[in-house]
């Protein structure tokens, strides 16, 4: 009844949604939306858009930010997150975190990403700032050409990815 829903109400985007990620993927690009609106994360997931350029990937990402706005959003790359104190502070009240075109920079340290994703409090440092602690309800979504390699492969990173191919 859904999938009928939104060819019906949203053509042009169910279009678009069966050419970049095909048909059996346009109903997860709908839900993706949805659940960035939700400021909670209830279900402790990231999304990762792959595949190599000219795909589309970005295209939904913009859609993404004009449809929540970009006031509500963040962009900080998933290294910056993992890696570099002053990052996560940016999450702060913010519905998604989204960043189009991740760098190939491996990922040494997850923690701040797992505390993100996980509604855990994250204890944030902010420059010339006091600090700030809160739990993040930011729905991070990112895009890569090809998956960043990662030092963590323990399930904890792993069962939180959602991870969609954009192969056309």
């Amino acid at each position: 009844i859904l999938y009928d829903a939104a060819k019906l109400f949203c053509p042009r985007t169910f279009k678009f949604f069966t050419e970049i990620v095909g048909d059996e993927n346009v109903m997860l690009q709908f839900e993706k939306i949805g659940y960035s609106m939700y400021p909670a994360q209830p279900f402790n997931v990231a999304f990762m858009e792959v595949g190599d350029g000219s795909n589309g990937k970005s295209t939904f990402l913009r859609l993404l930010t004009e449809i929540i706005g970009k006031e509500n959003t963040s962009s900080t790359t998933l290294q910056q997150l993992c890696d570099e104190p002053f990052m996560a502070s940016y999450t702060y009240h913010k519905l998604a975190n989204i960043s189009a075109d991740l760098p190939k920079f491996a990922i040494k340290y997850t923690g701040t990403f797992k505390l993100m994703t996980g509604e855990d409090t994250i204890n944030a440092n902010r420059k010339h700032r006091d600090p700030l602690e809160f739990v993040s309800y930011a729905t991070p979504l990112f895009a890569a050409n090809e998956l960043p390699r990662v030092s963590d492969n323990t399930f904890a990173w792993w069962r939180r990815w959602i991870v969609t191919e954009y192969p056309n």
